[in-house]
C-alpha cells in the first residue's frame, strides 16, 4: 500500500467546484456534454472506486476479475486529458490519489501486459504534469516507473515511462530519487532507441535531471555526455532541441566544460 500522503480528500469538492465554474453561464446541450466529459476527466475518482470495489469479485482482484475494465477506464481518462492545454485534470490544482494506480503498475501481471502497461502509464503521465502530484512522489514510485524503462517488448511503454521521468524530475527531490533508483542509467540506454519518441523522452528526462546540480554530477560521473553529442545530428528536431538543452545545463558543471569543448 502506498503512503497515506496521497490526496484522498477534497477530490469531490474539487470536481464540484469545477462544475460550478463551468455552469456559471447558460449552455447548449452540446456544451453540457462537453462539461460532463470534462468532469469525468477531472479526477481519477471513478478509476480508484473501481479498483477498490472490484476486489469484491470472485478472485478478489481487479486485475484477475476484470482487467479489461481497468484498461478501459485508464484509456478513457487519458483521452480526456491527452492534450495538456485542454486537460480537465490540470484545471484542478489539488493532488490526485494515485496510490492505487501505482500499486497496479507494481504488479507483475501489468508488467507482463504491454497494452495494460501503456494505458496505466499514460494515466500517470497525465498526473505527473501536476506540481502537487510530483511533490507527492516517493522512492518506491520512481522505482516502479523505472522498471518500465527496461521494457524490451514495447517502445511505447518505455517512451511513456521516460515521459513520466521527464515530468517527475522537474522537482529536485525526485532527481535524488531517480538517481537512487538507477533510472539515469536506464534513460541513457534509451538515447540510442530506434523510436524518435523514446529517444526524445529519454533526452528530455536527462534535460530535467541536468537542471539540478546533483543530476549534473551524476550524468558526468556516468559519462552520459558522450552519448548526448551524437544526438545533435538526430533526424528528430525534438531530440536535437533536448540534446542542446542537456548540453546547456551541463555547461554549468565545471568539470564537464572541457568535455563539451
Amino acid at each position: 500500500e502506498r503512503s497515506a500522503k496521497r490526496a484522498k480528500t477534497g477530490l469531490n469538492i474539487c470536481a464540484a467546484s469545477l462544475h460550478a465554474r463551468l455552469l456559471q453561464k447558460p449552455m447548449t446541450v452540446k456544451e453540457e456534454g462537453v462539461v460532463s466529459a470534462s468532469l469525468a476527466g477531472a479526477t481519477i475518482a471513478e478509476f480508484n472506486d473501481f479498483i477498490q470495489h472490484a476486489g469484491l469479485g470472485k478472485n478478489k482482484s481487479p486485475l484477475a476479475d476484470n482487467p479489461g475494465k481497468v484498461e478501459d477506464l485508464a484509456v478513457a481518462f487519458y483521452r480526456l486529458n491527452e492534450d495538456p492545454h485542454q486537460s480537465p485534470n490540470l484545471q484542478i490544482e489539488e493532488g490526485d490519489d494515485y496510490s492505487f494506480l501505482m500499486d497496479l503498475l507494481d504488479d507483475k501481471r501489468v508488467l507482463a501486459d504491454p497494452d495494460l502497461s501503456l494505458a496505466l502509464l499514460r494515466v500517470m503521465k497525465v498526473l505527473s504534469r501536476k506540481l502537487n502530484n510530483r511533490n507527492n512522489l516517493e522512492l518506491e514510485d520512481i522505482q516502479t516507473v523505472a522498471k518500465y524503462l527496461r521494457n524490451t517488448e514495447s517502445s511505447s511503454v518505455t517512451g511513456e515511462a521516460a515521459s513520466i521521468m521527464l515530468n517527475a524530475c522537474y522537482e529536485k527531490q525526485n532527481v535524488t530519487m531517480a538517481i537512487k533508483a538507477n533510472a539515469v542509467v536506464d534513460l541513457s540506454w534509451l538515447l540510442a532507441s530506434d523510436s524518435d519518441d523514446v529517444a526524445a523522452n529519454a533526452t528530455g528526462a536527462l534535460q530535467s535531471l541536468s537542471y539540478q546540480e546533483e543530476g549534473r554530477t551524476h550524468i558526468r560521473e556516468l559519462d552520459i555526455l558522450e552519448h548526448i553529442f551524437p544526438l545533435l545530428a538526430h533526424t528528430s528536431v525534438k531530440v536535437r532541441i533536448r540534446a542542446v538543452g542537456v548540453i546547456h545545463n551541463m555547461s554549468s558543471d565545471v568539470p564537464s566544460i572541457s568535455v563539451i569543448r
